[in-house]
């Protein structure tokens, strides 16, 4: 009977954090929204960080790719 009263807490343990976890995200993407319209970017401000953030990711990709490349020893 314990071990039947402990898998029960023990279910019910794991889907509550899960629902925790699931609200959690759900506050975090509400909030990042009322702090969107709060402090709203202007459109030309936002295209070009967003075209900035754009070029810098891509260059940083590049370079973890030559570097991979550069690391792998053919001479097998």
């Amino acid at each position: 009977m314990i071990t039947v009263i402990n898998t029960m807490i023990a279910k019910l343990s794991a889907s509550l954090a899960e629902r925790l976890r699931f609200l959690s995200v759900i506050v975090v993407v509400l909030m990042g929204e009322a702090l969107g319209m709060a402090y709203p970017l202007p459109e030309s401000m936002s295209a070009e960080a967003s075209g900035a953030a754009l070029t810098i990711s891509s260059v940083n990709q590049n370079h973890q790719i030559d570097s991979f490349l550069t690391s792998i020893d053919f001479s097998d």
